[in-house]
Protein backbone atom coordinates (compact mmCIF):
# COMPACT_ATOMS: atom_id res chain seq x y z
CA UNK A 1 0.00 0.00 0.00
CA UNK A 2 2.56 2.33 0.89
CA UNK A 3 4.52 2.30 -2.04
CA UNK A 4 1.37 2.46 -4.59
CA UNK A 5 1.06 5.89 -2.79
CA UNK A 6 4.34 6.83 -3.41
CA UNK A 7 3.94 5.52 -7.00
CA UNK A 8 0.78 7.37 -7.68
CA UNK A 9 2.35 10.67 -5.98
CA UNK A 10 4.57 10.23 -7.97
CA UNK A 11 3.15 10.17 -11.84
CA UNK A 12 1.46 12.84 -10.81
CA UNK A 13 4.37 15.28 -10.04
CA UNK A 14 5.90 13.76 -12.99
CA UNK A 15 3.39 14.29 -15.39
CA UNK A 16 2.73 17.71 -14.28
CA UNK A 17 6.49 18.41 -14.59
CA UNK A 18 6.29 17.18 -17.49
CA UNK A 19 4.12 19.69 -19.06
CA UNK A 20 5.56 22.74 -16.94
CA UNK A 21 7.62 24.51 -20.45
CA UNK A 22 9.75 25.87 -18.32
CA UNK A 23 10.81 22.81 -16.45
CA UNK A 24 14.53 21.34 -17.71
CA UNK A 25 15.75 18.72 -16.62
CA UNK A 26 19.01 20.66 -16.23
CA UNK A 27 17.10 22.50 -13.36
CA UNK A 28 18.54 21.89 -9.92
CA UNK A 29 16.38 20.58 -7.21
CA UNK A 30 16.87 20.70 -3.42
CA UNK A 31 14.93 18.19 -1.24
CA UNK A 32 13.21 19.51 1.95
CA UNK A 33 11.78 17.62 4.60
CA UNK A 34 9.42 19.61 6.41
CA UNK A 35 7.78 22.89 5.04
CA UNK A 36 6.26 24.17 8.34
CA UNK A 37 6.63 27.66 10.00
CA UNK A 38 10.28 26.97 10.89
CA UNK A 39 11.78 25.77 7.39
CA UNK A 40 9.51 28.63 5.85
CA UNK A 41 12.53 31.04 5.26
CA UNK A 42 15.23 29.05 4.80
CA UNK A 43 13.41 27.24 1.64
CA UNK A 44 12.10 31.33 0.63
CA UNK A 45 16.04 31.63 0.53
CA UNK A 46 16.61 28.74 -1.36
CA UNK A 47 14.30 29.49 -4.25
CA UNK A 48 15.67 33.22 -3.94
CA UNK A 49 19.08 31.40 -4.82
CA UNK A 50 17.07 29.89 -8.01
CA UNK A 51 16.81 26.47 -6.52
CA UNK A 52 13.66 24.47 -7.14
CA UNK A 53 12.24 22.66 -4.12
CA UNK A 54 10.51 19.37 -3.92
CA UNK A 55 9.31 18.81 -0.26
CA UNK A 56 7.76 16.35 2.08
CA UNK A 57 5.48 17.05 4.62
CA UNK A 58 2.60 15.08 6.57
CA UNK A 59 0.38 18.29 7.09
CA UNK A 60 -1.08 18.95 3.32
CA UNK A 61 -1.79 22.73 4.73
CA UNK A 62 1.92 23.52 5.62
CA UNK A 63 2.49 26.95 5.53
CA UNK A 64 5.82 26.97 3.54
CA UNK A 65 3.87 24.39 0.80
CA UNK A 66 2.98 27.10 -1.48
CA UNK A 67 6.66 27.73 -1.99
CA UNK A 68 7.59 24.33 -3.20
CA UNK A 69 7.53 23.09 -6.71
CA UNK A 70 6.60 19.81 -5.98
CA UNK A 71 5.11 18.12 -2.97
CA UNK A 72 4.48 15.31 -1.55
CA UNK A 73 2.40 14.08 1.52
CA UNK A 74 5.33 11.93 3.53
CA UNK A 75 5.47 12.13 7.68
CA UNK A 76 9.13 13.45 7.68
CA UNK A 77 9.95 11.04 10.43
CA UNK A 78 8.53 7.94 7.83
CA UNK A 79 12.83 7.30 6.44
CA UNK A 80 11.31 4.35 4.37
CA UNK A 81 9.36 6.21 2.42
CA UNK A 82 12.00 8.98 2.33
CA UNK A 83 14.61 6.65 1.48
CA UNK A 84 11.46 5.28 -1.36
CA UNK A 85 10.97 8.19 -2.83
CA UNK A 86 14.73 10.01 -3.26
CA UNK A 87 15.80 6.48 -5.13
CA UNK A 88 12.96 7.33 -7.27
CA UNK A 89 13.05 10.85 -7.92
CA UNK A 90 16.64 10.46 -9.05
CA UNK A 91 16.18 8.92 -12.10
CA UNK A 92 14.39 11.89 -13.75
CA UNK A 93 15.47 14.92 -11.18
CA UNK A 94 19.26 16.37 -10.58
CA UNK A 95 18.58 17.00 -6.73
CA UNK A 96 21.56 19.20 -5.59
CA UNK A 97 21.13 17.92 -1.82
CA UNK A 98 18.65 17.23 0.98
CA UNK A 99 18.03 20.11 3.85
CA UNK A 100 15.91 19.21 7.33
CA UNK A 101 15.89 22.58 8.74
CA UNK A 102 14.96 21.06 12.22
CA UNK A 103 16.19 19.71 15.71
CA UNK A 104 15.35 16.54 16.27
CA UNK A 105 15.82 13.13 14.01
CA UNK A 106 14.95 13.99 10.50
CA UNK A 107 18.12 15.72 10.56
CA UNK A 108 20.15 12.16 10.85
CA UNK A 109 17.87 11.42 8.27
CA UNK A 110 18.43 14.04 5.88
CA UNK A 111 22.27 12.90 6.21
CA UNK A 112 21.50 9.32 5.57
CA UNK A 113 19.21 10.68 2.33
CA UNK A 114 22.28 12.72 1.08
CA UNK A 115 24.32 9.49 1.47
CA UNK A 116 22.09 8.27 -1.22
CA UNK A 117 22.44 11.43 -3.17
CA UNK A 118 25.91 11.27 -3.23
CA UNK A 119 26.60 14.47 -1.76
CA UNK A 120 29.06 15.44 0.94
CA UNK A 121 27.13 15.85 4.33
CA UNK A 122 27.63 15.68 7.55
CA UNK A 123 28.70 12.58 8.81
CA UNK A 124 25.28 10.37 9.54
CA UNK A 125 26.90 9.01 12.65
CA UNK A 126 28.19 12.54 13.99
CA UNK A 127 24.25 13.44 14.09
CA UNK A 128 23.10 10.32 16.15
CA UNK A 129 25.64 10.75 18.47
CA UNK A 130 24.68 14.03 19.34
CA UNK A 131 20.94 14.00 18.85
CA UNK A 132 20.59 10.83 21.57
CA UNK A 133 21.03 12.63 24.87
CA UNK A 134 22.47 9.32 26.05
CA UNK A 135 25.26 9.27 23.41
CA UNK A 136 26.01 13.05 23.60
CA UNK A 137 26.68 13.16 27.49
CA UNK A 138 28.71 9.95 26.98
CA UNK A 139 30.78 11.48 23.90
CA UNK A 140 31.45 14.57 26.08
CA UNK A 141 33.09 12.76 29.41
CA UNK A 142 35.04 10.45 26.58
CA UNK A 143 36.79 14.43 25.69
CA UNK A 144 36.91 15.30 29.58
CA UNK A 145 34.30 17.91 28.26
CA UNK A 146 31.82 16.96 31.23
CA UNK A 147 31.26 15.76 34.60
CA UNK A 148 27.53 15.73 35.05
CA UNK A 149 26.56 12.03 36.09
CA UNK A 150 23.84 10.33 33.63
CA UNK A 151 21.63 7.50 32.83
CA UNK A 152 19.37 6.34 30.17
CA UNK A 153 17.01 3.67 31.54
CA UNK A 154 13.44 2.31 30.41
CA UNK A 155 12.68 1.51 34.41
CA UNK A 156 11.30 3.49 36.89
CA UNK A 157 13.05 1.30 39.59
CA UNK A 158 16.33 2.44 38.48
CA UNK A 159 15.51 6.36 37.69
CA UNK A 160 14.31 5.97 41.24
CA UNK A 161 17.39 4.74 42.65
CA UNK A 162 19.34 7.29 40.73
CA UNK A 163 17.92 10.42 41.79
CA UNK A 164 17.88 9.04 45.40
CA UNK A 165 21.58 9.15 45.06
CA UNK A 166 22.14 12.47 42.81
CA UNK A 167 19.34 15.01 44.73
CA UNK A 168 17.70 17.28 42.45
CA UNK A 169 18.05 15.86 38.49
CA UNK A 170 16.63 16.70 35.17
CA UNK A 171 14.63 13.91 32.97
CA UNK A 172 13.93 14.52 29.41
CA UNK A 173 13.11 12.27 26.28
CA UNK A 174 16.25 10.38 25.50
CA UNK A 175 15.70 11.03 21.66
CA UNK A 176 13.09 13.63 21.47
CA UNK A 177 11.71 16.28 18.90
CA UNK A 178 12.06 20.06 18.95
CA UNK A 179 10.63 21.84 22.15
CA UNK A 180 10.67 21.42 25.45
CA UNK A 181 7.81 18.92 26.34
CA UNK A 182 8.46 16.81 29.13
CA UNK A 183 11.64 18.10 30.40
CA UNK A 184 11.26 17.93 34.00
CA UNK A 185 12.36 19.25 36.91
CA UNK A 186 12.87 16.54 39.76
CA UNK A 187 13.42 17.25 43.04
CA UNK A 188 11.16 13.94 44.88
CA UNK A 189 10.47 9.89 44.09
CA UNK A 190 6.88 11.16 43.69
CA UNK A 191 7.20 13.98 41.30
CA UNK A 192 9.27 10.91 39.30
CA UNK A 193 7.05 8.52 39.67
CA UNK A 194 4.05 10.68 38.53
CA UNK A 195 5.57 11.91 35.31
CA UNK A 196 8.65 9.23 34.44
CA UNK A 197 5.53 7.11 31.83
CA UNK A 198 4.81 10.62 30.04
CA UNK A 199 8.31 11.22 29.37
CA UNK A 200 9.45 8.04 28.52
CA UNK A 201 6.34 7.61 25.75
CA UNK A 202 7.68 10.83 24.41
CA UNK A 203 10.79 9.94 23.30
CA UNK A 204 11.14 8.68 20.05
CA UNK A 205 14.00 5.28 21.50
CA UNK A 206 11.12 4.66 24.45
CA UNK A 207 13.49 5.58 27.04
CA UNK A 208 14.16 8.47 29.57
CA UNK A 209 17.06 10.37 30.09
CA UNK A 210 18.43 11.60 33.77
CA UNK A 211 21.10 14.26 34.48
CA UNK A 212 22.20 16.20 37.44
CA UNK A 213 20.36 19.48 37.71
CA UNK A 214 23.54 21.92 37.16
CA UNK A 215 22.92 25.91 38.79
CA UNK A 216 24.14 28.74 36.97
CA UNK A 217 23.28 30.73 33.65
CA UNK A 218 22.12 29.02 30.61
CA UNK A 219 23.15 30.48 27.09
CA UNK A 220 22.73 29.52 23.50
CA UNK A 221 25.88 29.77 21.14
CA UNK A 222 24.83 29.90 17.78
CA UNK A 223 27.66 29.47 14.81
CA UNK A 224 29.04 28.71 11.71
CA UNK A 225 31.33 25.94 11.15
CA UNK A 226 33.22 26.57 7.76
CA UNK A 227 35.88 24.67 6.40
CA UNK A 228 37.01 23.93 9.98
CA UNK A 229 36.75 27.79 10.98
CA UNK A 230 34.45 28.32 13.85
CA UNK A 231 32.82 31.39 13.75
CA UNK A 232 30.12 32.14 16.43
CA UNK A 233 27.27 34.57 15.31
CA UNK A 234 25.24 34.89 18.78
CA UNK A 235 25.92 33.97 22.83
CA UNK A 236 22.04 34.40 23.42
CA UNK A 237 21.01 34.16 27.46
CA UNK A 238 18.17 31.93 27.26
CA UNK A 239 14.83 33.80 29.47
CA UNK A 240 12.80 30.85 31.03
CA UNK A 241 8.85 30.91 31.53
CA UNK A 242 7.92 32.80 34.83
CA UNK A 243 5.25 30.17 36.25
CA UNK A 244 5.99 26.87 34.27
CA UNK A 245 10.14 27.03 33.95
CA UNK A 246 10.68 26.65 30.09
CA UNK A 247 12.47 28.23 27.71
CA UNK A 248 10.44 30.70 26.03
CA UNK A 249 12.69 33.08 24.76
CA UNK A 250 16.34 34.27 23.98
CA UNK A 251 18.42 37.83 24.15
CA UNK A 252 20.94 38.45 21.68
CA UNK A 253 23.64 40.73 21.72
CA UNK A 254 26.46 42.61 23.82
CA UNK A 255 26.79 40.55 27.14
CA UNK A 256 28.37 42.54 30.04
CA UNK A 257 28.44 39.52 32.48
CA UNK A 258 29.95 36.34 30.14
CA UNK A 259 33.92 36.04 30.72
CA UNK A 260 36.46 36.13 27.84
CA UNK A 261 37.35 32.61 29.87
CA UNK A 262 34.26 31.15 29.62
CA UNK A 263 33.98 32.51 25.96
CA UNK A 264 37.53 31.11 25.17
CA UNK A 265 36.75 27.86 26.46
CA UNK A 266 33.55 27.41 25.06
CA UNK A 267 34.73 27.92 21.84
CA UNK A 268 37.69 25.28 22.41
CA UNK A 269 35.38 22.67 23.87
CA UNK A 270 33.39 23.20 20.49
CA UNK A 271 36.26 22.99 18.09
CA UNK A 272 37.45 19.58 19.71
CA UNK A 273 33.38 18.17 19.55
CA UNK A 274 33.01 18.48 15.93
CA UNK A 275 36.81 17.47 14.98
CA UNK A 276 36.52 14.48 16.66
CA UNK A 277 33.27 13.97 15.38
CA UNK A 278 34.91 14.79 11.62
CA UNK A 279 32.68 17.71 11.24
CA UNK A 280 33.80 21.10 8.86
CA UNK A 281 31.02 22.21 7.65
CA UNK A 282 27.47 22.86 9.64
CA UNK A 283 25.25 25.42 11.25
CA UNK A 284 24.75 24.70 14.93
CA UNK A 285 23.28 25.70 18.44
CA UNK A 286 24.47 24.57 21.21
CA UNK A 287 22.87 25.00 24.74
CA UNK A 288 25.66 25.73 27.56
CA UNK A 289 24.95 25.91 31.35
CA UNK A 290 27.99 28.67 32.72
CA UNK A 291 29.04 28.70 36.91
CA UNK A 292 31.60 30.58 38.56
CA UNK A 293 34.25 28.18 38.11
CA UNK A 294 33.00 26.01 34.81
CA UNK A 295 30.78 25.43 31.62
CA UNK A 296 28.54 22.47 30.61
CA UNK A 297 27.53 21.84 27.26
CA UNK A 298 24.12 20.60 27.55
CA UNK A 299 22.72 19.76 23.85
CA UNK A 300 23.09 20.00 20.08
CA UNK A 301 21.05 21.46 17.79
CA UNK A 302 22.18 21.12 13.66
CA UNK A 303 20.53 24.39 13.30
CA UNK A 304 20.84 28.25 14.64
CA UNK A 305 17.17 27.71 15.29
CA UNK A 306 15.24 31.24 15.80
CA UNK A 307 18.63 33.16 16.18
CA UNK A 308 17.67 35.12 12.15
CA UNK A 309 14.60 36.74 14.21
CA UNK A 310 16.33 38.58 16.79
CA UNK A 311 20.04 38.95 14.39
CA UNK A 312 18.36 41.21 12.05
CA UNK A 313 17.61 43.81 14.53
CA UNK A 314 21.56 43.52 16.15
CA UNK A 315 23.43 43.76 13.05
CA UNK A 316 23.50 43.67 9.32
CA UNK A 317 24.36 39.79 8.75
CA UNK A 318 22.32 37.76 7.15
CA UNK A 319 22.40 34.38 8.88
CA UNK A 320 20.07 32.57 6.98
CA UNK A 321 21.74 32.99 3.73
CA UNK A 322 25.46 32.04 5.51
CA UNK A 323 23.98 28.97 6.66
CA UNK A 324 22.53 27.61 3.29
CA UNK A 325 25.85 28.83 1.66
CA UNK A 326 27.91 26.89 4.34
CA UNK A 327 25.26 23.69 3.75
CA UNK A 328 26.05 24.16 -0.16
CA UNK A 329 29.64 23.72 0.64
CA UNK A 330 30.33 27.98 -0.01
CA UNK A 331 32.19 30.35 2.09
CA UNK A 332 29.79 32.53 4.50
CA UNK A 333 30.47 35.97 5.28
CA UNK A 334 32.49 36.86 8.82
CA UNK A 335 29.97 38.26 11.48
CA UNK A 336 31.04 41.82 12.07
CA UNK A 337 29.64 41.73 15.64
CA UNK A 338 26.61 43.65 17.16
CA UNK A 339 25.13 47.27 17.11
CA UNK A 340 23.02 46.52 19.92
CA UNK A 341 20.60 43.58 21.68
CA UNK A 342 17.25 42.55 21.47
CA UNK A 343 15.33 39.62 22.96
CA UNK A 344 12.64 37.57 21.56
CA UNK A 345 10.20 36.43 23.86
CA UNK A 346 7.59 33.49 23.07
CA UNK A 347 4.03 33.73 23.59
CA UNK A 348 3.15 30.99 26.02
CA UNK A 349 0.06 29.81 27.52
CA UNK A 350 -1.92 27.70 28.50
CA UNK A 351 -4.14 25.62 25.91
CA UNK A 352 -7.52 26.42 27.89
CA UNK A 353 -8.57 28.70 30.44
CA UNK A 354 -7.62 32.33 28.69
CA UNK A 355 -10.53 35.08 28.71
CA UNK A 356 -12.76 35.95 25.40
CA UNK A 357 -10.85 38.35 22.95
CA UNK A 358 -6.93 38.00 24.06
CA UNK A 359 -5.28 38.20 21.05
CA UNK A 360 -7.04 41.35 20.47
CA UNK A 361 -6.13 42.74 23.59
CA UNK A 362 -2.14 41.78 23.12
CA UNK A 363 -1.82 42.97 19.98
CA UNK A 364 -2.89 45.90 21.09
CA UNK A 365 -0.67 46.65 24.01
CA UNK A 366 2.33 45.24 21.76
CA UNK A 367 1.28 47.97 19.32
CA UNK A 368 1.68 50.48 22.16
CA UNK A 369 4.86 49.36 23.20
CA UNK A 370 8.19 51.89 22.13
CA UNK A 371 10.63 48.74 22.25
CA UNK A 372 9.05 46.33 20.85
CA UNK A 373 10.95 45.54 17.43
CA UNK A 374 8.47 43.37 15.77
CA UNK A 375 5.72 40.94 16.82
CA UNK A 376 4.00 37.61 15.18
CA UNK A 377 0.70 36.25 16.18
CA UNK A 378 -0.47 35.24 12.26
CA UNK A 379 1.76 32.85 10.83
CA UNK A 380 3.53 31.64 14.02
CA UNK A 381 3.68 27.73 14.38
CA UNK A 382 1.26 26.97 17.80
CA UNK A 383 3.15 24.10 18.83
CA UNK A 384 2.06 22.27 21.86
CA UNK A 385 4.89 21.64 24.61
CA UNK A 386 3.46 19.19 27.92
CA UNK A 387 4.92 20.17 30.76
CA UNK A 388 4.19 19.41 34.71
CA UNK A 389 1.83 21.89 34.99
CA UNK A 390 -0.44 20.91 32.00
CA UNK A 391 -0.33 21.75 28.34
CA UNK A 392 0.90 24.77 26.80
CA UNK A 393 0.50 26.62 23.39
CA UNK A 394 2.92 28.87 21.73
CA UNK A 395 0.70 31.67 20.17
CA UNK A 396 3.52 34.12 18.92
CA UNK A 397 6.74 35.79 19.70
CA UNK A 398 7.97 39.67 20.34
CA UNK A 399 10.79 41.09 20.18
CA UNK A 400 11.95 43.72 21.81
CA UNK A 401 14.86 46.57 21.66
CA UNK A 402 17.55 47.50 24.36
CA UNK A 403 21.60 48.47 24.32
CA UNK A 404 22.38 45.35 26.27
CA UNK A 405 21.15 41.75 26.80
CA UNK A 406 20.14 42.27 30.53
CA UNK A 407 17.80 45.32 29.93
CA UNK A 408 16.08 43.68 27.07
CA UNK A 409 15.59 40.54 29.44
CA UNK A 410 13.86 43.18 32.00
CA UNK A 411 11.66 45.09 29.47
CA UNK A 412 10.67 41.31 27.91
CA UNK A 413 9.89 40.10 31.03
CA UNK A 414 8.15 43.38 32.02
CA UNK A 415 5.53 43.04 29.18
CA UNK A 416 5.29 39.32 29.47
CA UNK A 417 3.52 39.68 32.98
CA UNK A 418 1.75 42.68 31.37
CA UNK A 419 0.29 39.72 28.80
CA UNK A 420 -0.20 37.20 31.86
CA UNK A 421 -2.77 39.41 33.29
CA UNK A 422 -4.85 40.16 30.00
CA UNK A 423 -5.29 36.65 29.93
Amino acid sequence: MTFCLIDREFIKMYITAYMNLNHSFNNKYVLSLGTGNFQYEYIRILKKIGFKIISCDINRKAPAKKLCDLFFNISIYDIKRLVALTKKLLKNYEIEKCFAFTTSLPTYYCSKINEIIGVSDVPASSVLTLLDKFEARKFLHSLNLSSIKFLKTTSLTIAIKFIQDNKISFVKPNLGGMGSSWVIKIEDRNKLVKFFDRVRKSSLDNSVFIENFVEGTEYKFSGILNNNELRFVSFEKTVFHPKIGIVCGHAIGPNRNLSSQHYNSICKAVKLVFKTLKIDNISFGIDVIVTDKCFELIDFEFITVDTHKTIKHCSSYDLLENEIAVRLGKKAEKFAGFEKACCVQKIVFPSSGTKRNWKDKIKKLLQNNQHILEYNMEDYPQGVVNTEYGKYIFQGYFVVGSKFQEEAIERSEEIYRKLINLI
